[in-house]
């Protein structure tokens, strides 16, 4: 004897239950895919404000380099920004 809900048989509720935790599973999956693309998006957006402002005055290679360092150093530092910036694929 076969014990039925809504006249379904239990290996029919049990295909059913199967493909519903597996939609849910989908719809879970997605929706956090959804939620780090947004993510990921808006940091990226956030890192070329920063290299925006970063690169927005342009550093010239210092005249003498062995005089001063520092002017180097800030000149290799806007190069790598520059880099990165061209690299994230930041507009202007």
């Amino acid at each position: 004897m076969t014990f039925t809900i809504l006249g379904l048989s239990r290996a029919t509720k049990l295909a059913l239950s199967i493909v519903l935790a597996f939609m849910l599973i989908t719809g879970a999956a997605i929706a956090e895919y959804g939620l780090i693309e947004h993510v990921i998006h808006s940091s990226q957006s956030q890192w070329c404000d920063t290299l925006d402002l970063l690169t927005k005055q342009k550093i010239p290679y210092p005249a003498d380099p062995a005089k001063n360092p520092s002017r180097l150093e800030a000149y290799d530092l806007y190069q790598d920004f520059t880099h990165l910036k061209a690299e994230f694929n930041c507009r202007s």
